[in-house]
Order: C-alpha cells, then sequence, then structure tokens
C-alpha cells in the first residue's frame, strides 16, 4: 500500500457531525460514483439579487467570493434549504438561526461578520459569512480526499453532504451518503441553484402562453389540441436538421442557451426531435407506445418541447449543466422525466420561461 493511501485511509475528518436540514419531500437523486474530481457544480456564481431577500444581498454577495467553488447562488439554496431564510429558526436537535448551525460546529466556525463584537449563531449576517467558511472548509477536504481517491462524486454534492451528514459519514460511505434526508437536502439545494442563478443571457423570457406551466414549474400541463400549429409561429433550429423547429419564442430562448452549453462543451446541442405534428405523434405512439404521448396531448406538438441526444444520462456532468443552467433561458427537465419521476426520460426538456419557473 502506498503511503498517499495509507495516510488517506489514517485522516480522521476534523467534524464527524455538521447541521441537519429541514426536511423537505423531495425525491431520492442517484449517486454517481465516477472518477474523482468531477466538474464542479454550483452554478455559474452570477447571482440573481431579486431572488435574495434585500437585507442579505450584500451579505450574501460577499460570501460567493470566499472561495473557489462556493457561489453565492448554491450558499443562497442552501440557507433555503437549511431555514427558509428565518434568522430565528431552531431545529428539534438544536441546530440554530439562518444557516442551522449546531453549537459544536458553530464554536469552531462561527465568526462576527454583523461587527458587533459577538459571534452569533442567530445573527443572519454572522451565519452566512460563517456559513460560507464552513463550506469552503468542506469543499478543500473533499477536494483532498477526491485526491486521496478515499471518496468520488461531484464536489459540491459532497461537501452539501458533509454540511448536512458530517465529513465522517462522507469519508466512510466513500461518497454521499445513503441517508434519505441527506440524499434529500443534496438534491434540493441543486435544484435551487437556478433560482438564484442570473439568466447567463442577461434578460428574462416570458412563458409566452401555451399549457399552463406545472406547479412545480419545470413542464407543461398535458391539454389536448397540440399538433395543429400554424407553421408561421414555428422557427427552424439554426444548428439542427432540416424541419427541427419550435414555436419561434421557444427556439430563441433554446438559442441562447446553445451559445453557452457550446462556450462549455465545445459543440451544440445535439437535437433529435422538436415540433410534432398531429401525424407525426399518432405514428410514434403506435411504434414507441409507452414513451409516447397520448396523440393530440404531446408538448412536442405545442412546438415547447424537444429531446436532445447528447447529455448522456442524468447525474452525468453535461446532464447536470443544462439542469443547472437551462432554467436561466427558460428550460427544464421535467419533474416526471428524472429518475424518480414517472417515466425516466433523461433526454426530455420543456420551454416553461423564467418567470415562477423553479429548478
Amino acid at each position: 500500500m502506498s503511503k498517499k493511501w495509507l495516510l488517506a485511509l489514517l485522516i480522521v475528518p476534523v467534524l464527524l457531525l455538521a447541521a441537519p436540514a429541514a426536511v423537505i419531500g423531495l425525491g431520492v437523486i442517484t449517486i454517481m460514483n465516477g472518477p474523482p474530481k468531477l466538474e464542479t457544480s454550483g452554478g455559474t456564481g452570477a447571482l440573481n439579487l431579486q431572488a435574495i431577500p434585500e437585507a442579505y444581498r450584500a451579505a450574501i454577495t460577499e460570501a460567493g467570493k470566499r472561495c473557489k467553488g462556493i457561489t453565492a447562488p448554491l450558499i443562497a439554496a442552501q440557507i433555503e434549504a437549511e431555514s427558509n431564510w428565518n434568522p430565528a429558526a431552531i431545529s428539534p436537535v438544536g441546530a440554530m438561526g439562518m444557516a442551522q448551525f449546531m453549537p459544536p460546529t458553530w464554536s469552531e466556525f462561527g465568526k462576527d461578520y454583523s461587527g458587533d463584537g459577538r459571534a452569533d449563531a442567530n445573527d443572519p449576517l454572522d451565519a452566512i459569512g460563517s456559513q460560507a467558511d464552513y463550506m469552503c472548509h468542506l469543499h478543500t477536504w473533499v477536494n483532498q480526499q477526491l485526491d486521496a481517491g478515499t471518496i468520488s462524486g461531484d464536489p459540491i454534492r459532497l461537501a452539501l453532504a458533509a454540511y448536512n451528514a458530517g465529513s465522517g459519514r462522507v469519508l466512510a460511505a466513500g461518497g454521499v451518503p445513503g441517508i434519505i434526508e441527506t440524499r434529500s437536502y443534496v438534491e434540493k439545494i441543486m435544484a435551487g441553484i437556478a433560482r438564484y442563478t442570473k439568466a447567463l443571457a442577461g434578460h428574462d423570457y416570458a412563458a409566452g402562453g401555451g399549457p399552463d406551466v406545472s406547479a412545480d414549474g419545470t413542464y407543461r400541463e398535458a391539454i389536448g389540441g397540440s399538433g395543429k400549429l400554424d407553421r408561421s409561429i414555428l422557427c427552424q433550429i439554426p444548428w439542427a436538421a432540416s424541419g427541427q423547429v419550435l414555436r419561434c419564442d421557444a427556439q430563441r430562448a433554446l438559442s441562447e442557451l446553445n451559445k453557452a452549453f457550446k462556450a462549455k462543451f465545445g459543440q451544440n446541442l445535439a437535437i433529435t426531435d422538436a415540433y410534432r405534428d398531429y401525424a407525426t405523434q399518432v405514428r410514434l405512439k403506435a411504434t414507441k407506445g409507452f414513451l409516447a404521448a397520448t396523440p393530440g396531448y404531446s408538448n412536442h406538438g405545442w412546438g415547447l418541447a424537444l429531446d436532445i441526444g447528447n447529455l448522456g444520462p442524468e447525474g452525468s456532468t453535461r446532464h447536470r449543466w443544462l439542469r443547472e443552467h437551462g432554467p436561466a433561458f427558460g428550460w427544464q427537465h421535467p419533474s416526471w422525466a428524472r429518475i424518480d419521476g414517472r417515466k425516466s426520460e433523461a433526454w426530455h426538456w420543456e420551454f416553461v420561461g423564467t418567470e415562477g419557473a423553479k429548478g
């Protein structure tokens, strides 16, 4: 056994337990164990200030500058998961304040960021600044373990899991531990990053009518009549095969999203299917069965859905990137199409606009 591996196995985590989150019943995520040092997934760092309570905007902005990887949108999404921005929150097990620090963890990482001369977990400015410090500490620890080969996974997810369950449990599990509360906590925060991220294109995309957006903001409700749109309201996707069209507002938003995707990965989004007229819906239902919507009820038939062929499975680097950044352009991976949904389709995405959309 090499000295590096022996040292890694002997490492004792600094903190065994961290703050338990306020659990919100979201679907359990699939943990993708793969090569160490996956691309960090904390979002772009461009903070959507309008989503932050005004009193905390400056503190969140500064906290996002503390270290590479721990972005302001990530910190904001984490606070929402911990306390829903309640500075007086107290958990049944004694976690305190907006960032839900346990007393032992606060005694080590709590600092005075409000300037009143004392570090107070119930002071929101102290809590936000100290949360960023602690997350940076955990992010550094995670990367050390990834380098040593003792854990694997996405660095941000691993740091969040350590915040929730303790670094000892992450180390013992070799990754995100199989604790439903912890997995739900990580998933909620990762999904919430988009809500606190400024649109990369610098403006909002309206939903533009059509079927209602679902309550969770990730897809269009199914209604009859699709597949009969006037072709004058459909626009060709410039880089896709001839005939691959969307409603023009959705196409414009997709084009901006594609620019960001291409800048990141060096190639266009591979569009395999966009608008489907009614006849095409009938044909696909006959050949694909359960995978195809009832003819007349497909959101492809409203020019608001498409299939993408080069993302890989849910949890892959490209899929994670689009899941995090697509909502800034109005494009979402529907909750029903996710791995814990009723019909897993990693390739299916829908245009819901940015107003009121959720991650």
